[in-house]
C-alpha cells in the first residue's frame, strides 16, 4: 500500500457498512474503559477488511512464547516441555538470539515485558513493550521467512510497522526495532530498524490514525 492510498483511508472509515461496525463491536468485546491496545487494532483491521482469522500450528505457538521468556525473562523456568528434536531446535533459535550483537546491544541494560498506558489519538491505549531501552523500543518475532527481504514484506503484511507507531506513540520512543529469529536453518536473525523505513511507517501512522477513528465511530453505536 502506498502512502497516497494510505492516506485515502481515513476518510473511508464514514463509509464502511454499520452492519460491519456492529460486528466488529460484537467481536471485539470492548472492555467498559474503552481501552485500545495493538491487539485489538489489529482485530479491527482483520473484521474491516473481511481478512481471516490466523490460525497458527499451536507447537508455534508455544516455541514463540518460550523464545520470548527464555530471552526476555531468562531467570523464570521453562514451561514447556519439548521433544528431544523440539528442544534442540529452540536451544539453536535462542542461541542464535543471543549471538545478534544488535539484540544483544538492547537487551543490555534494557526494561523487558514492561507495561505502558497512555493516550493515542485521544482513545486511552496499553501494551507490553518487549524491550524498552532509553528512547528505543524492541519486539521479537519468530518467523518462517528465508530472507531479510521477506521478513520486511511479512512485516508490512502483518502490520508490524502499525505495531511499531503504535508503541512510539504510546511510550514516547524515538525508535523501534524488530527482530526475526528464524524458526528453521539456517536459524538467521533479521533485523529491523523502522528509522530506516520511513514510507513504511507514514502510510503505518496514516493507516492507526484511520482504524481508531473507525473504533471511535463504533463506540458510538
Amino acid at each position: 500500500m502506498s502512502k497516497q492510498a494510505a492516506e485515502q483511508l481515513v476518510d473511508l472509515g464514514q463509509q464502511i457498512e454499520s452492519s460491519i461496525l456492529l460486528k466488529a463491536k460484537k467481536i471485539l468485546k470492548i472492555s467498559p474503559e474503552r481501552v485500545i491496545s495493538a491487539s485489538l487494532i489489529s482485530e479491527l483491521k482483520r473484521i474491516t477488511t473481511y481478512g481471516a482469522r490466523f490460525h497458527g500450528k499451536e507447537i508455534f505457538l508455544i516455541h514463540g512464547s518460550e523464545i520470548h521468556r527464555s530471552i526476555l525473562e531468562p531467570h523464570k523456568p521453562q514451561e514447556h516441555k519439548f521433544t528431544a528434536i523440539e528442544q534442540v531446535n529452540f536451544d539453536i533459535i535462542h542461541d542464535s538470539a543471543m549471538d545478534n550483537n544488535e539484540l544483544t546491544a538492547l537487551l543490555t541494560g534494557s526494561i523487558r515485558e514492561q507495561r505502558v498506558v497512555g493516550t493515542i489519538n485521544g482513545l486511552p491505549a496499553k501494551g507490553f513493550l518487549d524491550i524498552k531501552k532509553g528512547n528505543v523500543g524492541g519486539d521479537l518475532k519468530t518467523t518462517s521467512a528465508p530472507s531479510e527481504t521477506f521478513f520486511i514484506k511479512k512485516a508490512r503484511e502483518f502490520g508490524y510497522f502499525r505495531q511499531a507507531v503504535f508503541y512510539k506513540k504510546l511510550a514516547n520512543l524515538d525508535d523501534f526495532w524488530f527482530f526475526g529469529l528464524q524458526k528453521k536453518a539456517p536459524h538467521d536473525v533479521f533485523v529491523i530498524d523502522c528509522a530506516d523505513h520511513n514510507e513504511f511507517m507514514d502510510e503505518a501512522e496514516i493507516e492507526l490514525e484511520y482504524l481508531t477513528n473507525i473504533y471511535k465511530t463504533i463506540l458510538k453505536l
